[in-house]
């Protein structure tokens, strides 16, 4: 056990290289940009086909089972959300909450788009 940003967490040691593991088996886009929840303002960390998560200041803090309509800006267009709030992580200033989303298909055409767009842009190295 080690502390991590007054964490407490395991250590694991491999003879191999580690790699990243996606546990969702989903791709995961990272967005932070601001949205909306009821009117507040909230920052959309990231977004997949069936989860978001998002922060709030503490001052927000919400309550894990609610149900969530949220609105934001990506790629120029506006996308909106429904979902259920399954988690909650408490940092400095603000909690980050992950939701689970009912299937959407123009957030699926998103982020097929956006991933199509980074692997042609990655094979054009």
């Amino acid at each position: 056990m080690v502390a991590v940003k007054g964490r407490q967490c395991i250590v694991l040691s491999t003879k191999s290289n580690g790699v990243q593991y996606n546990r969702r088996l989903n791709f995961r886009l990272s967005l932070d940009v601001q949205g909306t929840l009821k009117g507040q303002k909230i920052i959309v960390h990231d977004l997949s086909s069936t989860g978001i998560s998002f922060y709030v200041r503490k001052e927000n803090r919400k309550t894990i089972g609610t149900e969530v309509n949220i609105k934001f800006v990506a790629d120029y267009d506006e996308m909106a959300v429904q979902g259920q709030i399954v988690r909650e992580m408490e940092e400095e200033e603000r909690y980050l909450y992950g939701c689970s989303i009912k299937p959407n298909t123009v957030i699926d055409t998103f982020l097929a788009e956006e991933q199509r767009r980074r692997l042609m842009k990655s094979r054009g190295r």
